[in-house]
């Protein structure tokens, strides 16, 4: 019973974490105020973000995302 309760917890907190970290702000995730946005802020405040779809979001191709990308990726 206790390990069930555990889990349920566990499971409650995560849930609500990814949620937060989809209605994180652009500005928010740019750790360094440069505008753009590399996985290593994103994946800081939201590791459901695989590399894949940060690459595949990153329609410039230039390593980063600028706010738009970020917008269509999080939406």
């Amino acid at each position: 019973m206790k390990t069930f309760n555990i889990a349920a917890v566990a499971a409650i907190v995560l849930s609500a974490a990814s949620a937060y970290a989809a209605d994180v702000s652009f500005e928010v995730v740019d750790a360094n105020a440069d505008s753009l946005v590399s996985f290593e802020e994103l994946s800081a405040v939201n590791t459901d973000v695989t590399e894949e779809a940060f690459i595949a979001a990153d329609a410039d191709k230039d390593g980063q995302l600028n706010a738009e990308e970020f917008k269509a990726l999080m939406s």
